[in-house]
Parts: C-alpha cells; sequence; structure tokens
C-alpha cells in the first residue's frame, strides 16, 4: 500500500495504542535516519498549541508528563496539529516514563473525533531536563511496534525538554514498515487553532489545564512562520523567545 493511501486514518481504540506502551522507559539514544526523498519533513501547527505543551511541560520541569495529537493530514500527507491534550488526573508521570489516563483520553478523545471530525494523528511526552531531545531507543520501538501492529501508516511523535524557564519541542515523524523516524520542523501558524476556544469549552469540566499561564519557548526548529494581518507579531516573539 502507497505511503499517501495510508494517511488516511480511521477513528482510534485508544485502549490498543496505549496497550503498547510499556511500563518503564530505558533511555537509550537511537541513530536519526537522514530524511528521504517523499518523507514529509514540515509539520503544521497552530501556535495556540505549542503554547498549551510548552505550558505542560513547565509545570513539571522534573518529571515526565505527556498527551496526544489531534488534526488532520493535507492532500500531501503533511500532518496539521489542530488540538493538543495534556495529561489526565490519573496520568502516572515519572523521572523516566509518563502514562496517560486512558480513561481520561478516551473521554476527551472520543468528543474530538464524533464532534469534530479530528483524528489522533500524534503523541507528545516530555523528556524534561534529562538531555535527550529526541526520542528515546524504547519511545522509537514503541512507536514502530504500535503503528505496524494497527495499521497507522504515518504517526507523529514530539518530545519536549526544558531548562525549567522555557521548554523546547521537536516533532519526528514515523512511518509504518519503516523502521527509521525523521525529524520535522515547524510550520507555525501564528494564531490560535480555530479549534481550541470551542473545544475547551464543550469539554470545560472534563479537561484538565495547564497551570502554568504564560509560554515559553525557545530553541525552536522553525521552517516558516505564517502570521495573520491583523495577528499580534510581538506576542509571538514573546512567546518563542526571538
Amino acid at each position: 500500500m502507497s505511503r499517501r493511501n495510508r494517511y488516511r486514518f480511521q477513528r482510534r481504540d485508544y485502549r490498543r495504542i496505549l496497550q503498547h506502551k510499556e511500563a518503564r522507559v530505558k533511555l537509550i539514544a537511537v541513530q536519526e535516519a537522514p530524511a528521504a526523498s517523499g518523507i514529509h519533513k514540515e509539520v503544521i501547527v497552530y501556535q495556540s498549541e505549542l503554547d498549551y505543551l510548552s505550558r505542560c511541560i513547565l509545570d513539571v520541569p522534573n518529571i515526565e508528563t505527556g498527551g496526544q495529537l489531534f488534526g488532520f493530514y493535507g492532500a500531501k500527507g503533511t500532518p496539521v496539529v489542530c488540538y493538543a491534550v495534556g495529561p489526565g488526573p490519573q496520568a502516572n508521570h515519572q523521572i523516566t516514563f509518563f502514562n496517560q489516563d486512558v480513561e481520561y483520553l478516551q473521554a476527551v478523545g472520543d468528543i474530538l473525533t464524533r464532534e469534530y471530525g479530528l483524528q489522533h494523528i500524534g503523541e507528545w511526552h516530555s523528556h524534561h531536563q534529562l538531555g535527550l531531545n529526541h526520542p528515546s531507543g524504547h519511545d522509537a520501538q514503541t512507536m514502530h511496534h504500535s503503528i505496524d501492529a494497527l495499521h497507522l501508516g504515518q504517526f507523529l511523535l514530539c518530545i519536549g525538554t526544558t531548562n525549567g524557564r522555557s521548554a523546547n519541542i521537536n516533532a519526528f515523524t514515523f512511518y509504518e514498515d519503516d523502521n527509521a523516524y525523521y525529524p520535522s520542523t515547524w510550520h507555525i501558524k501564528a494564531a490560535a487553532s480555530p479549534y481550541r476556544a470551542i473545544i475547551d469549552e464543550r469539554l470545560r469540566d472534563e479537561l484538565v489545564q495547564p497551570a502554568t499561564k504564560e509560554p515559553r519557548l525557545t530553541g525552536m526548529h522553525i521552517s516558516k512562520i505564517s502570521i495573520a494581518a491583523n495577528a499580534d507579531a510581538n506576542q509571538l516573539l514573546r512567546a518563542y523567545n526571538v
């Protein structure tokens, strides 16, 4: 099956995806493959969603945290991140591993897919101050196993780190039947996702919001920033420390 055909995603059974995650993570670096022809090296994301991830990471700068990414794939297979989900109330945060609250993800994810037509296109978690800004060997093994077992075609994994004052988030693309993974750059839409306020209001009694109010990002691998005519460019500059 061609990669383009495999970009079509159906509604996910989150329990099946998460059951492939083991309880502990052994942090072993894995060699990154060079980007090959036809590999999508860019991820489109709304600024509000990167801001949200940075706030979650800064909430817990000494242990792992994480969540899921929802959005869709463009006509050429480019991932578009429209809504990020953080850790649920029963999530397990440890120094070297993170386990999502499955009941929380099931409840939130079902509404995102059923009511808003978003697809579960990726996962994210932090390596906080461990000095590892890419997938560990365990991360890569888990992603490859899950993608191949569930025939996901393509999936994102974003890794966050922090120095305690700001966060850094790197995106990596994984493909079915491909033992490598590919570093991706950010194409940032300098605006709030059209889904963020609507879904936050729809799920105001269910969502767990980060306590950190101000986003702070630095060292991002950015290929492009699209700023609307009426956007506050200064706010973007402040948040991204550039």
